[in-house]
């Protein structure tokens, strides 16, 4: 028997043919491994198109979504819900883009039943991750609140297949500051609408009005989607 092994193994095996890679087989894979939970891919799109804080998109609530605007008055840290870093309610424009975004989750949310619905959450976490939650606390009470953790993964994945350097869901946020300085949107406007203020005594939103913020939303999809400012 050992004879035999020996045998087999200084036999030479028959040379493999070479394998040739179709030219878009590298980046259908690539697009494979970047695949997302479509309301993780929403949960994304949201916080580039309004730039807010992880802790605030987790917090909101569709009774917030009114009048084509946004509401951000709260966030939410260890399943608590608090004020905002600034202490500061401010609105958002829903722009075109972002508008279809939130339609495609309130449907989906619909469509499977997701038992976080009653929770109010624009999104919510998912039974599995509720219910891990709930026995890890050694409770009953599911929570619904996603963990701010949530984005890590996600980017990870857009980054290796876009090939970029690491960003994370606070890089979003600049970049949609950046956007708007490159349309041209007044700097107090800016300020408003991404919640940052260099002066306690300076109003956030109040003074803006809601046609100056129509008028920012529009020009940031105008620099996205046409390449004009």
């Amino acid at each position: 028997m050992q004879a035999l092994a020996a045998k087999k193994s200084t036999e030479k095996k028959p040379a493999e043919k070479p394998t040739t890679k179709q030219p878009g087989e590298k980046a259908n894979k690539k697009k494979s491994e970047c695949r997302l939970a479509e309301d993780v891919a929403r949960l994304l799109l949201t916080a580039a198109w309004t730039g807010m804080r992880r802790g605030e998109i987790l917090a909101l609530r569709w009774e917030d979504y009114v009048d084509g605007e946004l509401r951000v008055e709260r966030s939410v840290w260890r399943r608590q819900e608090k004020s905002t870093k600034t202490d500061d309610p401010r609105r958002i424009v829903v722009v075109k883009p972002l508008a279809e975004v939130l339609a495609e989750q309130r449907r989906w949310l619909v469509a499977t039943q997701h038992p976080g619905l009653s929770s109010g959450l624009v999104f919510p976490a998912s039974p599995l991750q509720a219910r891990a939650g709930a026995k890890r606390r050694g409770t009953d009470e599911m929570s619904w609140y996603r963990s701010p953790t949530i984005f890590k993964e996600p980017l990870r994945k857009v980054v290796d297949a876009a090939g970029i350097t690491d960003i994370s869901a606070h890089s979003l946020r600049r970049t949609w500051e950046n956007l708007m300085r490159e349309a041209g949107v007044d700097q107090l406007v800016r300020r408003a609408l991404s919640g940052w203020r260099t002066e306690r005594a300076q109003a956030i939103y109040a003074t803006v009005a809601k046609e100056e913020r129509d008028a920012a939303g529009a020009a940031v999809v105008r620099l996205v989607l046409e390449g004009a400012s």
